[in-house]
């Protein structure tokens, strides 16, 4: 194999494992959320959240990034839906969220009024080499793309 790309793998629990991280090393790993290595504000107060909250001091994995996120995603609708909220007010409320991107750790904002339940229209991901003691951003920047024309997607308008 010429590239060897993994969409999950990335964070601490493979740095931790003696047995698979040598064989790791130089392997690619796909970050949907903004990687911890690239220390933006973002990521910076999601560490220091899980340090606070979780008593989690490592790279964040799949899991975390994804468990932070709708966590995230669901006290926001709360707070749009007021004071008494109701299923339907979250869900309607939400709907209107325009521009959403779990404070900065998402590359692009999602805007739910389209798209609420749907595919976004493009998806972005960093790439993550792992090397000696951890990973190693390719970019700054997200690698981004659209679906495979003639596959469907939620419509932007």
């Amino acid at each position: 194999m010429k590239v060897l790309f993994s969409a999950t793998g990335y964070g601490q629990a493979l740095i931790d494992d003696t047995s698979a991280a040598p064989d790791a090393q130089g392997v690619w790993f796909l970050a949907t959320g903004t990687p911890v290595e690239l220390k933006t504000p973002a990521t910076e107060s999601f560490q220091a959240a899980l340090k606070k909250y979780a008593h989690y001091n490592g790279i964040p994995d799949f899991a975390w990034y994804e468990g932070w996120g709708a966590t995230d995603l669901m006290i926001k609708g709360l707070e749009l839906a007021g004071p008494n909220p109701t299923h339907a007010a979250v869900i309607k409320n939400l709907r209107g969220l325009k521009s959403y991107n779990v404070n900065g750790l998402l590359p692009n904002p999602i805007n739910y009024s389209p798209i609420f339940g749907h595919d976004l229209p493009q998806q972005s991901t960093w790439v993550m080499q792992a090397e000696k003691p951890g990973f190693v951003a390719t970019s700054s920047k997200p690698v981004c793309g659209t679906d495979i024309p003639g596959t469907s997607t939620a419509s932007s308008s």
